[in-house]
């Protein structure tokens, strides 16, 4: 199960080798987990006159010893792990730059490709972290 524990244990192994990470990108699962922690304190706000009141249920930001991260679901990935990403060292590289390509006219419609190959660049793996063999519910 993802715990608060094996959060900090990350972040603390992500510091250590240089990163600092910006985003915790988990599925939703474990986005739900993470609203869960004991350490999320009740938030309050004031609410202007005339506006509606806000529930606030899932936490976006973790505060904790290796700085503020930003708590983000992801649809795509797998939703067994948990990616600590330092966004300094990641970056995009291009396989084919952006082409447009001419297609066949159906009458005075002018039809066109936008073709570009990229890819994630990391420049530096020891400043990024996962954990792994989550559950999923």
């Amino acid at each position: 199960a993802f715990t608060e524990t094996l959060l900090k244990t990350g972040l603390q192994a992500v510091w250590t080798s240089v990163g600092d990470t910006d985003i915790v990108m988990v599925g939703q699962h474990n986005k739900q987990v993470v609203s869960g922690f004991a350490g999320i304190a009740t938030r309050f706000r004031d609410v202007p006159s005339g506006k509606q009141a806000e529930i606030i249920g899932a936490a976006d930001v973790y505060v904790g010893d290796f700085g503020e991260v930003t708590i983000v679901p992801n649809r795509f990935k797998r939703d067994n792990t948990a990616l600590l990403l330092d966004l300094e060292y990641l970056g995009i590289t291009y396989l084919r730059n952006f082409q447009t390509i001419e297609l066949a006219r159906t009458g005075d419609a002018e039809k066109r490709e936008l073709l570009v190959e990229y890819a994630l660049k990391v420049h530096n793996h020891n400043a990024q972290g996962i954990v792994a063999d989550l559950l999923t519910s």
